[in-house]
């Protein structure tokens, strides 16, 4: 039992570091004042679009519509 927890955190540590890793890889890309769709524009594959659906489902981001609000400028 012990030898299996042992194991249990050796495989938690080496995916902990492997996370971290990750995550600052991931800071050194995001700068301040940057939108979320300016973001994720510079990783590959990701769709800008889902990106502003799922932050808006969880209220982290709000899309002003400029078309509903008729300050349309053309």
């Amino acid at each position: 039992m012990v030898v299996r927890a042992e194991e249990e955190k050796e495989k938690l540590l080496l995916e902990n570091k492997s996370l971290s890793t990750e995550n600052d890889c991931l800071k050194n890309l995001f700068k301040e004042g940057m939108t979320p769709t300016q973001f994720s524009k510079m990783l590959n594959g990701v769709n800008s679009k889902q990106i502003n659906h799922y932050l808006t489902d969880k209220n982290w981001l709000y899309i002003y519509n400029e078309s509903k609000s008729g300050n349309n400028l053309l």
